[in-house]
Parts: C-alpha cells; structure tokens; sequence
C-alpha cells in the first residue's frame, strides 16, 4: 500500500506536469496543477490507510474534501506560475506554494482523521523493530531526497543550455539580412528583428496576427502561403505608415515545437522593382515628353488591329506633324524646341478620346491609334479636333509661338491590313 501510494504520487505528477506545460488546453496550467494537487492528497490518504499502527483509521469526510481541495487550489497555482513564467524566482515562488499546499492538505487532513485503537498486543513493538523501521524510513526519504536533487540540478543544467542553445539561434536569425517569420495555421508565431525593421512593427505586433493583416492583398497572401525553397517570387507587404513593400519570398516546412509550420524568409527588393519598372518605362517610352515610342507603338498597333479582326470593328490611324518646326528650332534655339514639344503632347492627351493611343515617332512627328471607330467621318472629325487643338498660341518663356500641325488618316481595315501598309 506504502508503494501504492508512492505510484499514485508519481502517475498523478507526470499526467499534471504533462497536461500544463504540453497541453493546447485553455487553462492547461491549472486543469494540470490541479491533478498535481490530487495526487498530493491521494497519496497521503492511502498511505495513512497502509499503516500498520494498531488502531483503525477513520476520516472526516468534510475534511477528506476540505483537505483535496486545498491541495488542488495551492497546485494548480503553483503550476499556473511556474508556466507562464520561466524565471527562477517564478519558480521558486511556485515551488514554495506546492510545498505550502501539501503542508496544509497535511494538517487539514490530520486534523480530521480518528485512530480507534485495536488488540494491545498490536500495539506493542520491539525496539528492534522500531530502530530497524526508523532506520528503514531514514534510508528511503534520504533516498527520495537524494534523487529528486540530483534531477532537479540535472534538469536545471539542461534548461540553462536550452537558454543558450535558443539565445544563439535568435542570434543568428537576427543577425540575418533577410526577414525570417515563422507561420502556422495562416498566424505569425514567431520573427526576427530583420522583419520588424521592414514594417517598423514591434514583436508583440506580429506575434499571433494573421499573414493576411501585413500582406497588401490575397494575392501577396497566397504567394507566401505557396511560395518554396526553389524559385523565388514577389509578394507585397504593407508597413506601419501605410506604404507598400516589394518583397522576394522564399519558403519551406519545418518543424516548430512539435509542429508542421512554415519558415518565410523575405528579401527588400522595392528599390530593384522600382528600376526594373524604370527601366522598362524608358525603353517604352520618349523621354522628353513621356508619350510611348515608336517601338511601343507599334506593339500596340498591332495588338489593337488583332481585336478589330476579331470583334469586327474599326480602327483609324493618324499621323501629325508640326508646321515650320524646324524653324522655331533654328530661331529660338533646341530648348525653345523641346518644350514646345512637352507642350503639344500634352495638348494631345487633352484632345484625344480616352481610349485613343498617342506616341511620339521621332522629331515632331506623332502617331495616334483610335480603335472602336464608327466610320470614316468620325475619324476624322476626331483628327481635326487634334489640330484645332494643338493650334492655339502659346507662350513659352518670353517667346509667342503660333503652332499649327498638319496630320492624315487611314482606315482598318477599309484602307490596308497591315501595319505598315496603314503607316505607309
């Protein structure tokens, strides 16, 4: 029964311990110090029932309850505390509650617990017998005592070296120049202080948020959700002011406290993003007056002949010039000239309709496409609004110039199919 009561003890601890630090349980901590606290009470109890003492034992049954209940209430105090807080004087503030708690379930119980004494040959003892028991009981608490120190120091050096192992990996993540966070479940569990400064967030900002609340939009969300080890893709995220953030993710499962979850890494590439679209914008388009160029235009061309083939529409195409350009070039000078220039291709975005397309060919030269036109008629009464509007007077620095242009169309497919018979 001693032995029993010793298993009820040990069974009791390692399913509590279990259930507060390991458990996903709301209260894990308490549900798991209150079956700690049970097993306190359990084994007192039946170990006062093993006793050979000469008498028979008989308990209060408030004091049964009263006496459980207190060793449940200190337990799962002690283990709420000793959870939540790793620090070492948390857990000798709890440890020392445990061991209030089991010294009053002790007393309470003792308290209400009644010896009816038996034969009085039971009651007699050797002294043989009794130094060969108080021997005995000395050697297996010294024993208790001994083991249960020799696993405390032991499990206290392998949580210093689980601190130090953790504080060198932090380390190293945080020393990294890319953003690492560590997602579960679709939630940031964890990230280093790379990402913090990216969206100028604090720990406790990211730590449990969805992705979805940093990602500018579903599609930023699924690439990061989706993205691998192998072929890096963009994603954007959304910083504490507001601004937008071109990210490269790459990604892979890993395992995180016991769990599948998923490592991000993110790289800052807004700046190359933002020269990438420069650079693409320049080889499109002119780089006096902005209008796409010629090679722009004519992938456009061709891509809006190729719906007019398929919807059976129309399309016109104009050509414009500036009349005695070169003269204003060779009176007033290039720079008079370039900003006439910036001038009338401004004239033009105001003159044309919506979906029309204007680009600069070269010099004074430009071209316009109008898809969706309904005839011949309207072509043209849209081309001499053009002209009517580029052909008011304007004044560029102390210089009066009366501009006028000159210009001509043709027909989708009523005058030619092809680009270049339509341009001829």
């Amino acid at each position: 029964m001693t032995g029993l009561s010793l298993a009820v003890m040990i069974v009791a601890s390692i399913c509590g311990w279990w259930v507060a630090s390991q458990s996903k349980l709301k209260y894990s901590g308490l549900i798991g110090g209150g079956v700690v606290g049970a097993g306190m009470a359990s084994m007192h109890f039946v170990g006062i029932v093993s006793m050979d003492a000469g008498a028979a034992v008989s308990f209060d049954r408030m004091s049964i309850l009263a006496a459980t209940l207190i060793a449940m209430l200190f337990g799962a105090v002690s283990a709420r505390i000793a959870i939540s807080n790793q620090r070492m004087s948390a857990n000798l503030f709890a440890a020392s509650l445990l061991v209030v708690g089991f010294a009053s379930m002790y007393f309470t119980a003792m308290a209400g617990m009644t010896l009816i004494p038996e034969m009085p040959a039971r009651l007699v003892f050797g002294a043989g017998n009794a130094k060969v028991m108080a021997l005995t009981v000395t050697i297996v608490v010294m024993s208790l005592v001994g083991f249960g120190l020799i696993f405390a120091l032991f499990d206290f050096h392998l949580g210093g070296r689980r601190q130090a192992e953790n504080k060198r990996i932090r380390a190293l993540a945080d020393a990294t120049f890319e953003g690492l966070i560590i997602v579960r479940d679709g939630q940031i569990r964890d990230a280093n202080i790379r990402v913090m400064e990216m969206l100028g967030l604090k720990q406790e900002d990211l730590s449990g948020r969805p992705l979805s609340e940093i990602a500018v939009d579903a599609q930023s969300v699924n690439i990061m959700a989706e993205a691998n080890d192998i072929l890096p893709r963009t994603a954007g995220l959304r910083c504490s002011d507001g601004t937008e953030m071109i990210v490269q993710v790459l990604a892979r499962q890993i395992d995180f406290d016991g769990e599948a979850a998923r490592i991000i890494a993110l790289r800052d590439v807004s700046s190359e993003e933002k020269a990438k679209a420069k650079i693409m914008h320049m080889a499109h388009h002119d780089g006096l007056t902005g209008l796409p160029n010629r090679s722009h235009f004519c992938e456009q061309l061709e891509a809006a002949l190729k719906i007019a083939w398929d919807d059976g529409t129309e399309v016109a195409v104009m050509v414009f010039d500036l009349d005695r350009f070169k003269d204003v070039n060779d009176v007033h000078g290039h720079a008079t000239g370039d900003a006439l220039l910036i001038a009338v291709a401004k004239r033009f975005l105001v003159a044309l309709p919506e979906n029309a397309f204007a680009s600069r060919l070269s010099g004074d030269e430009f071209a316009v496409i109008l898809p969706n036109v309904t005839d011949r008629v309207a072509a043209v009464s849209a081309a001499q609004h053009v002209v009517d509007t580029i052909g008011v007077p304007l004044d560029i620095g102390n210089v009066h110039i009366n501009v006028s242009a000159s210009g001509g169309l043709t027909m989708f497919p009523l005058d030619g199919e092809a680009p270049d018979r339509l341009m001829n």
